[in-house]
C-alpha cells in the first residue's frame, strides 16, 4: 500500500492509504508504437534531479536534491528496484509586511498553519527497496521516504501508471482512506507504509477520500513521449472538528520510449484544507527531470569520491586517536619527569600553566606520585588560571583528587544536586565567583555568587543558565555551601577574613589550629585553616569551649535577620 502525509494544527498528521481498486478507462485509439511500458533489465540505473516547492503563508519550504533507482531483479511483470537519496529541506521566510514590528512584537497574525513539522524522512537520505509492475502498480515498497503536503514517498515519484494497451488517453480512479493522527501525545516517528491506519494510541478519526488522475499523450520529441496529466486528490470532511482537503492541479509527464523510464514531470497542485470554517490554500510545485548518462556517470563518480575521502578523513582520525590514547598512556621517561617537575617550580604563570596543560593530556593507569604532589602545591597559587590548570593535571595524576572531577561535573547545571546540609549564616564568610547550593523550591542547585551585598543578602546565578535573567538576590537562608571538596577556581587562597579566624583546639588540648568556620554537616565541623583547605572535623572531638562556639552558631542561623546589622 502506498501511503501519503498531510499535517496540520502544528502538531497533528494525516495520512491517505491509497487502496488497489484502479479502474483503467479503454479509449478508442491505440497508439501504433505499442503501450508504455517500464521494462527495465537488471543492473540498469537511472536518477533524476528533483524539486518540490511549497508556498506557505509565512514562509516558502523547498525540497530539493538527488534520486536514484538502480535495478536489482525482473521476474515476470514485477521490477524490484532500490532506491537511494533524498530531498533535504530548506525554508525561505517571508517578510510580515508591516515596518516597525520586529520579531518579538509582530501584532496577532492569522492561524497557525495547517501543517506540522513532522519528521519525514524524505528529506533524508534514505532507502527503499520497491517492487512495481510494468505498468506501474506498486506491488511492494520496504522503508519509508514520505514528504508531507499529500507528496507521498519521494521513492515513488517518478512513476505514474501506465494503460493496459497502447492508447492516447487514460484515466485512473483510486479508493483512499483518510487517517488523522495526533502528534501530540508522542512525537515518535509515525508507523510505516504496512500500517497506513495509524493502528495505536495516536489515532484520531478515519475518512474516506478518492485520488483521480487523467491523462492524454499530447506529443513525442524523438523516443520522449509527452503525456498531459490532471490530478486530484478529495477528502471532505465527514464530521465537524474534522479537516477536508483537496489537493488538484495539472502538468506535463514526459517518457523515455527507448530507456523505458519516466523523463520529467512538472506539475502545479494546489492543496486546500478547511477546518473549523477557515481556508488554507498552498501552491505546491514538483519537478523532476532524468540525468543523462554523462551527468549521471558525474554523480556516481563525486559519490564515490566523497565515500572514498569519508573513509580516508575516518581512517585519519582513528590513527590520530590511537596515537593521542598511546602518547597519554605512556609514562614519562626520567628526562621528561625531571623537565616537568623543573617546570612546576617555576614562577611564570604562563609556562606553569603550559606544563601543566601538557601533564594534562596523560592518562596513566598508576600515575607519579611525585608530579602529583608538584601539582597540588599550585592549587594554592595566586593565579586562578594557574589553579585552574592545576586542577585538571590534578584530576589526571591522583586517583585520590579524580572524584572531584565528577563533582565537577555535577556542578555544572543546570540540575539539581544532592543537598549538603551546610548553612550558610551571617558569620559565613562568602566571595563573589564561589560556588553554592541555591533552593529552587524542592531542590537545591548549583550556583554562582556574583555578589555580596551589605545588607547580607547575596546576588546569585544559577549554574548552566546562560542569559542573566535568572540572576537573583536572596538571603542566607535560601544557599548553602557546595562540598568541600568541590574545586573553587575564584577562591583565593589564604583569603579568609582575619576577623573570623579563630583558634581552635581539640578535646585532649593537644592540638591548636586557625582556622575560620564554614558549618556542620552530618555532625563534623567544616572548618577552613589560614592556607585556605577546607577540613572536617568531628564535633566531639573539639574543645567544650569549641563546642559551645559552634551551638551558638546553629542557635544564631535559626533566628531571623538582625534587621540593625
Amino acid at each position: 500500500m502506498l501511503v501519503r502525509y498531510i499535517s496540520w494544527a502544528a502538531v497533528a498528521a494525516v495520512s491517505v492509504a491509497l487502496m488497489a481498486s484502479s479502474q483503467w478507462l479503454d479509449a478508442a485509439d491505440a497508439d501504433a508504437d505499442g503501450p508504455l511500458r517500464y521494462d527495465w533489465q537488471v543492473g540498469q540505473t537511472f536518477a533524476y534531479e528533483a524539486k518540490i516547492a511549497v508556498d506557505l503563508p509565512d514562509r516558502v519550504e523547498t525540497y530539493q536534491g538527488t534520486i536514484q533507482y538502480t535495478v536489482n531483479s525482473v521476474e515476470a511483470d514485477n521490477r524490484q528496484v532500490t532506491y537511494q537519496g533524498g530531498l533535504p529541506k530548506s525554508t525561505k521566510t517571508k517578510g510580515s509586511g508591516r515596518p516597525g514590528f520586529g520579531p518579538m512584537l509582530r501584532p496577532p497574525g492569522p492561524p497557525p498553519s495547517p501543517f506540522s513539522r513532522s519528521n519525514f524522512r524524505g528529506s533524508e537520505q534514505t532507502t527503499n527497496e520497491l517492487t512495481i509492475s510494468s505498468r506501474g502498480a506498486v506491488v511492494g515498497i520496504q522503508g519509508d521516504s514520505q514528504l508531507p503536503y499529500l507528496i507521498g514517498n519521494v521513492s515513488l515519484l517518478p512513476f505514474e501508471p501506465l494503460p493496459d494497451a497502447a492508447q492516447p488517453k487514460w484515466d485512473v480512479t483510486i479508493g483512499a482512506s483518510v487517517t488523522e493522527k495526533d502528534d501530540r501525545r508522542d512525537m515518535r516517528p509515525r508507523f510505516g507504509p504496512f500500517d497506513p491506519f495509524g493502528r495505536g494510541e495516536r489515532e484520531e478519526s478515519v475518512q474516506a477520500a478518492s485520488e483521480s488522475m487523467s491523462y492524454e499523450i499530447t506529443g513525442t520529441k524523438g523516443p520522449v513521449v509527452s503525456v498531459s496529466k490532471s490530478y486530484e486528490l478529495r477528502s471532505p470532511a465527514a464530521k465537524q472538528g474534522e479537516a477536508g482537503f483537496v489537493l488538484a492541479g495539472s502538468g506535463t509527464w514526459e517518457f523515455h520510449r527507448k530507456l523505458n523510464v519516466p523523463e520529467s514531470l512538472r506539475m502545479d497542485l494546489k492543496l486546500v484544507v478547511d477546518k473549523n470554517n477557515q481556508q488554507t490554500t498552498v501552491p505546491v510545485t514538483i519537478e523532476y527531470r532524468r540525468l543523462t548518462e554523462a551527468e549521471l556517470a558525474k554523480l556516481q563518480a563525486e559519490r564515490e569520491e566523497r565515500q572514498a575521502e569519508l573513509r580516508r578523513r575516518t581512517e585519519e582520525m582513528a590513527r590520530a586517536e590511537a596515537e593521542k590514547k598511546r602518547i597519554a598512556e605512556t609514562p614519562l621517561t626520567e628526562d621528561e619527569k625531571a623537565a616537568a617537575l623543573a617546570a612546576l617550580g617555576g614562577n611564570e604563570a604562563v609556562a606553569l600553566i603550559e606544563a601543566l596543560d601538557g601533564l594534562a593530556k596523560k592518562d596513566l593507569k598508576e600515575p607519579d606520585a611525585e608530579i602529583a604532589e608538584a601539582i597540588e602545591r599550585l592549587l594554592q597559587h595566586g593565579e586562578r588560571s594557574v589553579r585552574e590548570a592545576a586542577h585538571r593535571a590534578l584530576l589526571r595524576w591522583s586517583l585520590e583528587y579524580r572524584p572531584r572531577g565528577d563533582l565537577d561535573r555535577q556542578y555544572k547545571g543546570p540540575g539539581g544536586v544532592e543537598s549538603t546540609a551546610l548553612r550558610v549564616t551571617a558569620d559565613t564568610p562568602l566571595f563573589a565567583g564561589q560556588i553554592v547550593q541555591l533552593r529552587d523550591h524542592h531542590r537545591w542547585v548549583p550556583a554562582d555568587i556574583m555578589e555580596v551585598q551589605s545588607d547580607g543578602r547575596v546576588k546569585v546565578h544559577p549554574r548552566g543558565w546562560q542569559t542573566t535573567a535568572w540572576d537573583k538576590v536572596v538571603t542566607r537562608d535560601e544557599i548553602q555551601l557546595a562540598p568541600q571538596q568541590l574545586f573553587q577556581p575564584h577562591q583565593v587562597p589564604g583569603s579568609a577574613p582575619a576577623g573570623d579566624l579563630r583558634v581552635w583546639s581539640d578535646a585532649t588540648g593537644t592540638h591548636k589550629i586557625e582556622a575560620v568556620y564554614l558549618g556542620v554537616a552530618d555532625g563534623a565541623v567544616q572548618l577552613k585553616r589560614k592556607d585556605g583547605r577546607e577540613i572536617s572535623v568531628p564535633l566531639e572531638r573539639l574543645s567544650q569551649e569549641d563546642q559551645q562556639h559552634v551551638q551558638q552558631k546553629l542557635n544564631a542561623a535559626k533566628l531571623p535577620p538582625n534587621p540593625f546589622e
